[in-house]
């Protein structure tokens, strides 16, 4: 796993990949994020790619939202990666660093069409929340929150 620039070769195309796979599962739907291309992201942002023999096969991003809190975003194995502990590998590494950092909650927005994903967060202690006004609220939004230290945390719906 290293962490590179969200603007590398290897992520801008796995970030295409995920765009192409979403707007395939999301098909009709209007999913445009602000974000998609992580143009409006800081120098804060940690994005992560994992590698099989010099291949990249997946990516995560990690977002500062503050010093406590932050969100996971581009969370994407390569078809030919996954069920291998990828997307685990990748969500373990980001969340280690944002303990590292001091981070205390993190939070994401996936999707209904996504049920591998859910399931994945579920497995590594997110819950599901409200969206709130920092995550997507439409009617196809599963949001989800982990505290990383077991303290009480505002939720994505308190986080302004």
């Amino acid at each position: 796993m290293t962490v590179e620039s969200w603007t590398s070769a290897d992520a801008t195309r796995l970030i295409a990949e995920l765009t192409a796979e979403l707007d395939h599962r999301y098909a009709g739907i209007d999913t445009d994020d602000e974000d998609t291309e992580l143009g409006a992201l800081s120098d804060a942002t940690w994005f992560v790619v994992a590698r099989r023999a010099n291949e990249a096969v997946g990516c995560g991003a990690y977002v500062p939202w503050d010093e406590r809190h932050g969100e996971i975003k581009r969370v994407y194995v390569r078809p030919e990666g996954r069920g291998q502990g990828v997307a685990r590998a990748i969500m373990q590494t980001l969340e280690q660093q944002a303990v590292e950092v001091g981070v205390h909650a993190l939070f994401l927005e996936t999707g209904t069409m996504q049920p591998e994903a859910i399931s994945l967060y579920r497995s590594l202690g997110y819950v599901q929340v409200p969206c709130g006004a920092r995550l997507r609220s439409a009617g196809w939004s599963v949001c989800m929150q982990k505290d990383l230290d077991g303290g009480d945390r505002p939720s994505a719906a308190d986080e302004q």
